[in-house]
């Protein structure tokens, strides 16, 4: 880490305001960013991050308050912020799919006169750029063929071409490999090195404390400890700034396992996974572990039905089941929460409350009329029951934090009463307060009898919940561990060998 306290400032927030119908998302924010720095931000969702980058990026236009780059205020455009040497890395690629590496990185700068644009001086000034994130990316590939670590590394040279002096990384390790997150980590601390002030922004404190000089903690929009040196705080302080207290933390508690729920055999589906025997009991969580493209989330997208299986059978409470589409699935008592929120789980356009029900029409319908009555009530139970935080039922998904649409599609899934419940990254995106409590929820179903199968790419999260490992590797299953057993170190020998 840097030694920034020589550092200037390059932009602060003075008094941000941020009001939406039913929500205040700041409340007279402050921040400071200072060149050759390293400033995380952390906050449970909702607590105002996704505002203040909006913000500071000039996407979104203050009620109240300002930012100043150098002291000057800027004004709450992008434009503006682009000249300010502004830039932000999303947690999604905001790449066009059809246009070249060396085009995106130029993207909306390619020069030239009287309109006329020189593919080879585009190539020349992206090749610059890219040279000194990753040269080995090729400048001709479409963005559509790259891997999510290399379209990053794509938007860091678009931030290097621009000459940002500013870097936003929101989220930046969510979607990458480990491999790719430690090629991020290297990059950061060269953008660091040669000056660049880095706001940094991510639900894992492991990675805020290996690469924060400082860190800024918000809470309900207000900024609640500001421009901390990293080393005068550790995880429990941070989390309890976030949260107001000290978090009740998710604790394995030993459970009487049951009879076989759930039990595929020979399951297989060509080019992602083959040979895949597996069994779930009664109240058991079991944990599907491997790295990323080891068929965990195929496997499962075949058991709900949602995929077609080629070989293998599924059994439930020893019964075969003919899985023809999701609503197979759905009938037959199995729940799946997928790994991706807002492309499988959420419809964005619609409320919380048809959100809650969408898979459940039969339970809030008559004769193919919906009781909106009974859509309402429901829908209104798992608000209270899993403290989901939104202004009203009717309030659209689309506005609600991450966290938040995660226990809306958690609350449609209860709402089926399944007898299996399969969760596909579960708290991907997701702040530790809200974690804790889908931590604590999914240990409270299997203590009722569900039978629960997680996927999780966070091997800690995956050994505190788990009463047995079972490893993938290549689309098969290589290695079954108990508890006891499922350490990060025997976990990784089978899954990466």
């Amino acid at each position: 880490m840097s030694d920034s306290h020589t550092s200037i400032a390059v932009i602060e927030a003075r008094g941000l305001v941020k009001r939406f119908p039913g929500v205040v998302a700041l409340a007279g924010m402050d921040f400071e960013l200072q060149a050759g720095e390293v400033h995380c931000l952390v906050g449970e969702n909702g607590a105002g991050k996704s505002t203040l980058i909006k913000i500071l990026s000039g996407f979104y236009v203050p009620d109240e308050g300002g930012v100043y780059v150098d002291g000057e205020p800027m004004q709450a455009n992008t434009a503006a912020a682009k000249a300010a040497g502004i830039a932000t890395i999303h947690q999604e690629h905001n790449l066009v799919p059809n246009l070249s590496v060396a085009e995106n990185i130029l993207l909306g700068d390619w020069g030239g006169k009287s309109g006329i644009v020189s593919k080879q001086a585009v190539r020349a000034r992206a090749k610059s750029a890219l040279d000194q994130v990753a040269p080995g990316i090729d400048l001709n590939a479409p963005a559509m063929a790259l891997s999510t670590g290399e379209g990053q590394m794509v938007e860091i040279a678009r931030a290097i071409a621009q000459d940002a002096r500013v870097v936003i990384m929101d989220e930046p390790t969510t979607a990458l490999a480990d491999h790719d997150v430690a090629k991020l980590f290297t990059l950061v601390n060269d953008l660091r090195a040669r000056g660049l002030a880095i706001l940094y922004v991510s639900h894992k404190l492991e990675e805020v404390f290996e690469l924060a000089d400082k860190i800024t903690v918000i809470r309900d929009g207000q900024t609640v400890a500001s421009s901390v040196p990293a080393a005068q705080l550790n995880t429990q302080s941070v989390v309890r700034l976030m949260v107001g207290d000290n978090v009740n933390m998710y604790e394995h508690v030993p459970r009487q396992r049951g009879e076989v729920v759930l039990e595929a055999r020979g399951l297989s589906r060509a080019g992602a996974f083959a040979d895949v025997d597996l069994q779930v009991h009664a109240g058991e969580i079991v944990g599907l572990a491997g790295l990323i493209g080891a068929g965990r989330t195929e496997v499962a997208r075949c058991i709900y039905g949602a995929d077609r299986l080629e070989k293998g059978v599924v059994y439930l409470d020893g019964k075969k089941l003919t899985l023809r589409g999701a609503r197979s699935g759905i009938n037959a008592g199995i729940a799946l929460v997928p790994e991706e929120r807002k492309q499988q789980g959420i419809i964005p356009g619609l409320s919380v409350r048809e959100n809650t029900t969408l898979s459940l029409l039969k339970q809030v319908s008559h004769w193919g009329i919906l009781k909106l009555g009974i859509e309402r009530k429901l829908a209104q139970k798992y608000i209270g029951d899993l403290s989901i935080k939104t202004p009203t039922a009717e309030t659209s998904i689309r506005s609600l934090s991450g966290g938040n649409q995660q226990k809306v599609i958690i609350a449609r899934c209860l709402a089926s009463n399944p007898r299996v419940l399969i969760l596909d990254e579960p708290t991907k995106g997701i702040d530790i307060g809200a974690k804790a409590e889908i931590h604590r929820l999914i240990e409270q179903l299997a203590r009722t009898g569900v039978a629960v199968l997680i996927i999780s790419s966070e091997l800690p999260e995956l050994l505190a919940l788990s009463d047995r490992v079972v490893v993938m590797r290549r689309g098969r299953i290589v290695g079954e561990l108990d508890r006891a057993a499922a350490t990060k170190e025997n976990v990784m020998s089978y899954a990466a060998a």
